[in-house]
């Protein structure tokens, strides 16, 4: 399947992104791995609705026909029929997001969200711009040992406070389970891959622990997790990047 995109930002579907996410069904077009969609699927299976992940017959082509040129893409099917498509993972995770309620009511909850966001972002691109482009098995531990002694106890120091500050009840903002909480909790394993649990433990930040093992007991993502295709694509990302 080649998802085909002739028209990007269409004013005349606005209305439709305002539909009920609940009333539509949603396809993430993407290359065969959990990679930088495992977030937005995490957020499609914890909502409960109707999805699909989609591998392309010609990948080249999907991207090709994709609004930026790159993969994954969201499909949107509203209950009247309408499509709509969106580009870039973290475009995405935030449309999802606000479609079922995962994001801030107001610009105060936005804005902590949307800070936990940007640097969690920061941190995961420092991993894959230092790590992931390396072939040189010297050059990786190089770079793994600044990973272990600088960078992940930083990232866990400050997100561990956050939510110490917040009651340590697996949730960045009051009781509220958002997006923040869910990328967070998809990032500690590329620490823990990194660093075992060293420096990310039940023990060692429990208030971490708590976020990922709370995400990681909803029933609908529990489901998610044990279907063939999650086991499939999580079998792919541990092959292309170990974890």
């Amino acid at each position: 399947m080649v998802l085909s995109l002739t028209k990007h930002f269409d004013p005349t579907q606005a209305a439709a992104y305002n539909s009920t996410g609940t009333s539509s069904t949603f396809e993430i077009h993407y290359v065969g791995v959990l990679g930088v969609a495992q977030n937005a699927l995490a957020l499609l299976s914890i909502a409960d609705v109707p999805f699909k992940y989609v591998l392309p017959d010609n990948q080249d082509e999907a991207k090709k026909n994709s609004t930026f040129g790159f993969l994954p893409v969201l499909k949107e099917t509203t209950a009247d029929g309408t499509v709509l498509t969106i580009a870039e993972s973290d475009a995405i995770e935030r449309y999802l997001a606000k479609k079922f309620g995962f994001y801030g009511s107001n610009l105060f909850e936005e804005t902590a969200i949307d800070q936990v966001l940007a640097n969690t972002n920061a941190f995961i691109e420092q991993i894959h711009f230092k790590f992931f482009g390396l072939k040189d098995p010297a050059a990786q531990a190089e770079v793994i040992q600044a990973f272990v002694s600088t960078i992940i106890p930083k990232w866990a120091k400050h997100h561990e406070a956050l939510l110490v500050a917040n009651g340590s009840n697996g949730h960045y903002l009051g009781d509220k389970l958002t997006l923040a909480d869910i990328r967070t909790a998809t990032i500690i394993s590329a620490a823990t891959f990194f660093s075992g649990e060293e420096i990310v433990s039940e023990t060692k930040t429990p208030a971490l622990w708590k976020l990922k093992t709370s995400i990681e007991a909803i029933p609908s993502y529990v489901a998610w997790r044990k279907t063939d295709t999650y086991k499939a694509l999580a079998l792919k990302n541990k092959e292309l990047i170990g974890f």
